[in-house]
């Protein structure tokens, strides 16, 4: 396995008389056997980050390194990527063993040793019940694995992944995740995966990058995307039910800060409030988790809010409500399914204000109140 580094690397593609500029400046770093997922809306630059890293498409500026060595001009063979897309392009001739050993045989590998990669790779994979049928009498999952065992007996520096288990029912594309994080840790695979999907992301890689607009807004750790989003975007875009964000002005009262708005009003913790006063700000966005609401009063939570329950959603194992503190303004809280809510009617939810995200109102950038703690 290989190591990556991405260093302030840009593509500019021409569209029509129109230069698009469809990665900016994207620096990442992956040791051997790391995971990295590329997270994002479809035109963020994800796939086009990947493509650059495969070779597929050239950098117009920055470097690409593979094990250090400076990659922007060897090919995708040079290279050594492995490659897997959401389409499987099995050949339906064949059977699986004789799929994941075509490329091999391309290579004119001896067989005695080609017979033993392709091996390594259904036993890595645990596809050796399935190994001697053809593509067209297996499930979307099955081939999905199938088309990943290919893409690895070649045993690559590094796995490159798009989308491939987008299109895939919810519990095949469940059990194919669990294969492809299993597959990445047991081969210590050095892995890129890319998606639109969060849960993936979430599910399959060590870090996160987030990407929008062409730029990488954030890479982290599960629990530093979710808890420390660098701005109203990634704290948005990660998160299901999406966070609530509140418009509020700040006060002094007495000798506490307080948040207020519409419907709402909130007494800041210490650092927050800290934060605040440093910054001199009279306005702030506040976000708060839909999972952190609590429709009864938890042992932490120091604040609460009223409104009017305008809709509930069962969502698997979570129910959604919508409650409108005004007319304008309905915020969400995942609550536990057995609790009873009714339309229309007054409910308050409670919740801990020390859990609660602040963002600057006109760049949208988190506010570090840590720094205060």
């Amino acid at each position: 396995m290989a190591s990556l580094q991405l260093e302030h690397v840009h593509k500019y593609y021409l569209s029509g008389d129109e230069l698009v500029h469809a990665v900016r400046d994207a620096s990442f770093e992956l040791q051997h056997g790391d995971s990295l997922a590329l997270l994002g809306p479809s035109g963020c630059g994800k796939s086009s980050t990947m493509r650059m890293v495969a070779g597929l498409e050239p950098v117009t500026y920055g470097t690409i390194r593979i094990d250090g060595t400076v990659a922007n001009d060897l090919t995708p063979t040079e290279r050594n990527v492995a490659l897997a897309f959401e389409s499987y392009a099995l050949y339906q001739h064949m059977t699986v063993r004789q799929n994941i050993a075509f490329c091999l045989s391309v290579r004119r590998i001896p067989r005695r040793r080609r017979d033993a990669m392709v091996d390594d790779a259904i036993e890595l994979l645990g596809i050796g019940a399935i190994a001697d049928q053809r593509p067209s009498g297996l499930s979307g999952g099955q081939q999905q694995l199938v088309s990943l065992a290919r893409a690895i007996v070649r045993r690559p520096n590094l796995t490159l992944l798009d989308e491939p288990i987008s299109h895939l029912d919810t519990r095949s594309r469940l059990a194919t995740s669990m294969n492809i994080r299993e597959l990445q840790r047991n081969g210590n695979l050095t892995m890129v995966y890319v998606t639109h999907n969060q849960e993936e992301a979430l599910a399959l890689a060590d870090r996160i990058a987030v990407m929008n607009m062409a730029l990488i807004q954030q890479i982290g750790s599960r629990e530093a995307i979710i808890d420390r989003p660098n701005n109203v975007f990634v704290a948005r875009f990660v998160g299901d039910p999406s966070i609530n964000l509140l418009r509020c002005s700040v006060h002094a009262n007495g000798g506490a800060t307080v948040a207020r708005a519409r419907g709402f009003e909130m007494t800041l913790p210490g650092p927050a409030a800290a934060a605040l006063r440093h910054e001199r700000l009279h306005e702030v966005l506040v976000g708060i988790r839909p999972r952190d609401l609590y429709a009864a009063r938890q042992a932490t939570a120091d604040a609460s809010l009223t409104g009017n329950v305008r809709y509930t959603e069962f969502i698997g194992e979570d129910t959604n409500v919508g409650v409108a503190l005004e007319a304008e303004r309905t915020i969400i809280a995942a609550l536990d399914p057995e609790t009873r809510v009714h339309t229309t009617e007054p409910l308050t939810l409670h919740f801990d204000t020390a859990g609660a995200l602040f963002f600057r109102v006109d760049s949208e950038e988190r506010i570090a109140v840590e720094r205060f703690s």
